[in-house]
């Protein structure tokens, strides 16, 4: 009988043991068959598990017709042409194809929070910062504690997918940490006038970034370098040292002309206040006296630091430099949201000071200062300073906290629609 896989050489040329024409044998067993060809949509029994009419892996059938498919997965980029019209790599009606790959998308974004998806936002990020005094004998003791900026971004175009720019970013705030000597009992805290970064001469900085529409998508801020009172040919390059303070070469020039008056106030760079001048600090105690530590003015020189009586510089005129980006888990309201974001440098150079009786810093003394800029480092997620960095043995000794960082943290609030009026103030009062 044709097709039991049994030859009757008297009636039979071949018997492949299927009554079809594919195969070795053809349906009569009267010639050889006709193969197979994986992917025209025949299964032939002998040779083929399966076909699914393609030679593609994925569909039911794989590419050689000798087991199931991997199936087809919307938004993997991958055309699968059994079950899929078009895959432009995104699971969502945006772009060249729909939410289901059966047809053409939308150049239209859409989602749960597209409607706000533009606007102008309040950025807060939190560093986890340490520091050390480099220069010997040091002023500073070394310490770690949070660094906070501010910043407005204002997005005016959202792209069809996760697309989402420019965005330009205006500096609003930075809160520097207290820093201490515990030899001298002083305490010194550097802030800016909440009035300087609303000047219009500030400058803002535009970058890129992502922003899913959907609950729980993301919101990303491309990371950048931002100047503030400074200027470098290179402002991702190496940082300046204090003694290349004031041979600094840049596109407006040298020395002074790097320290661009951003705040408008005629001083180089932009102008730090040191703050609460002969408060104390809180509760701490000065370990070596046990007395109470004091806000003091920037010190002119060593012996001046031990001078509480001494004028010290009491403005500071710096150039400031913030590398960081923002990224934020979009919450269930579609305008805040918060999450882990990355941040690289927080670094400044001095290029001149006024002292606490209003006259101008001698050369020298501005000198000093620069040297006693603090490098502030950033800590990532699960870092912790050197063990070597160590506390002086006044203060208990040992090696700086070590408990592993949280990491750069950011926030982001959505103050309004962009044709509104927002101030740094609004940024600063957000609430994160």
């Amino acid at each position: 009988m044709c097709g039991d896989g049994e030859r009757c050489e008297e009636l039979e040329f071949c018997d492949d043991g299927f009554t079809d024409a594919c195969g070795s044998c053809n349906a009569d067993c009267s010639a050889a068959g006709a193969g197979s060809v994986c992917g025209d949509g025949e299964r032939c029994e002998e040779l083929e598990v399966c076909d699914d009419g393609f030679t593609d892996a994925c569909g039911s059938c794989n590419a050689d017709c000798s087991a199931a498919g991997t199936g087809s997965v919307c938004g993997d980029g991958q055309v699968c042409e059994q079950t899929e019209a078009c895959d432009d790599g995104d699971a969502s009606d945006c772009g060249s194809c729909n939410a289901s790959c059966s047809g053409g998308g939308s150049d239209t974004p859409s989602g749960a929070c597209a409607d706000v998806a533009k606007g102008v936002f309040a950025v807060r990020l939190e560093l986890d910062v340490w520091w050390q005094d480099d220069v010997d004998p040091p002023l500073i003791d070394p310490g770690r504690d949070s660094l906070v900026t501010y910043a407005m971004a204002q997005v005016d175009e959202v792209q069809c997918g996760a697309g989402i720019g420019p965005i330009t970013l205006s500096i609003c705030g930075v809160e520097l940490p207290v820093t201490k000597s515990d030899a001298n009992c002083d305490a010194f805290k550097m802030g800016f006038a909440d009035a300087l970064w609303d000047t219009p001469s500030m400058p803002s900085f535009v970058t890129s970034g992502t922003r899913g529409l959907e609950v729980a998508d993301e919101f990303v801020i491309d990371a950048m370098a931002q100047l503030l009172g400074i200027q470098l040919n290179d402002s991702e390059g190496a940082w300046p040292t204090a003694v290349q303070t004031g041979l600094l070469s840049c596109p407006a020039g040298s020395g002074a002309s790097c320290f661009p008056d951003h705040d408008n106030d005629g001083k180089p760079g932009i102008t730090a206040t040191m703050m609460n001048i002969s408060q104390e600090y809180g509760a701490v105690k000065c370990g070596g006296w046990q007395l109470p530590f004091v806000f003091r003015g920037y010190p002119l020189d060593a012996l001046n630091a031990l001078d509480d009586n001494g004028v010290k510089a009491e403005e500071l005129y710096i150039g400031l430099r913030l590398r960081a980006g923002a990224r934020a888990s979009i919450g269930a309201d579609c305008q805040s949201g918060s999450g882990e974001c990355e941040a690289s440098w927080v670094d400044m150079r001095a290029w001149d000071c006024s002292l606490t009786d209003g006259s101008p810093c001698s050369a020298a003394g501005a000198q000093f200062v620069d040297e006693q800029m603090m490098d502030f480092q950033v800590l990532r997620k699960d870092e912790a300073p050197p063990p070597s960095v160590t506390v002086p043995a006044t203060q208990g000794g040992g090696p700086l906290d070590q408990t592993p960082s949280p990491g750069p943290l950011s926030s982001i609030v959505r103050l309004g629609d962009t044709t509104g009026s927002f101030s740094c103030a609004d940024v600063r009062a957000a609430g994160f």
